[in-house]
């Protein structure tokens, strides 16, 4: 009987070890979901600030202004040179609605913060969310430099998101 036990929980082991790799293959085989219609068409966009949530606002504490991370990601968005930043979400498209979010996790007497840049892309006429994208910020005492490289991240994902895949030719 002990033998049988031991075998059982061996596989009970394999399995559970075996499984998340199955898991794993089976939903990157999974065929790209499509991105909304309007995320590709848009020519026109709205940056909306929704400022820094109460955790953000800590990790920002003594280093910048949590609007920062705002201002970099605006910038970056005009200089990108795909959309036009409308005055008013009326006259968009779309609604880019940028946040800075923050959680604590405490570990013994360890306390880490993750901090993020969030983009919803929001449709103006039915005003639901598209699409979500997160960038991780790494707050350090070099804040330009970290805004920089997670609004870069942030707008890869965009471009990312808004390119539309060339149909390969046929004949090559």
């Amino acid at each position: 009987m002990p033998s049988l036990c031991r075998t059982l929980c061996a596989l009970t082991l394999v399995g559970l070890v075996a499984f998340p790799a199955i898991g794993a293959e089976a939903v990157s085989a999974l065929p790209a979901a499509p991105v909304p219609i309007q995320a590709l068409s848009a020519k026109k966009v709205f940056l909306s600030n929704l400022g820094a949530d109460a955790e953000a606002t800590v990790a920002f504490l003594n280093i910048a202004n949590p609007d920062a991370a705002y201002n970099g990601f605006f910038a970056a968005m005009k200089s990108l040179g795909q959309y036009a930043l409308t005055a008013t979400p009326g006259e968009s498209d779309l609604i880019l609605e940028f946040r800075v979010t923050a959680a604590q996790l405490t570990s013994g007497s360890v306390i880490q913060r993750l901090t993020y840049l969030n983009l919803n892309v929001v449709d103006t006429k039915s005003h639901y969310v598209l699409w979500t994208l997160r960038s991780p910020l790494h707050v350090t005492k070099q804040i330009d430099e970290d805004v920089k490289v997670s609004v870069a991240t942030l707008i890869n994902s965009m471009k990312s998101l808004t390119t539309i895949p060339k149909a390969p030719q046929s004949g090559q």
